[in-house]
């Protein structure tokens, strides 16, 4: 048979339960709130393995970052309003997003 060269491990990213992002300004390292909870929800859904702590670490900034470039955006070294809404619309918008597509993609880039 044929074994392939890079696994992927299909998610359903649609959940309802995820924590409410109401980000109003940007949040930097060593903060604590609900909406880096969320934050780190949604990017678990994309595939991270963060500790959902509500605590924004650097493995969180890591995980935020990975989801900038491959969203072509400006990479940050804070949580900003931009990124936490382009990673809810993301997650909104995706009813069966094609994980196989995405990561030919990506690694294309």
């Amino acid at each position: 048979g044929v074994v392939p060269d890079i696994e992927l491990i299909q998610k359903n990213i649609i959940q309802t339960d995820f924590a409410p992002l109401n980000q109003k300004r940007d949040i930097y390292l060593g903060e604590v709130s609900l909406n880096v909870y969320g934050v780190q929800q949604r990017l678990n859904a994309l595939g991270e393995t963060l500790l959902a702590d509500g605590i924004f670490g650097k493995k969180t900034l890591a995980a935020i970052n990975n989801f900038e470039k491959n969203q072509s955006l400006k990479l940050n070294t804070r949580l900003t309003v931009a990124t936490a809404k382009a990673l809810d619309d993301y997650i909104n918008n995706s009813s069966e997003r094609d994980i196989v597509l995405d990561k030919a993609l990506e690694l294309l880039k």
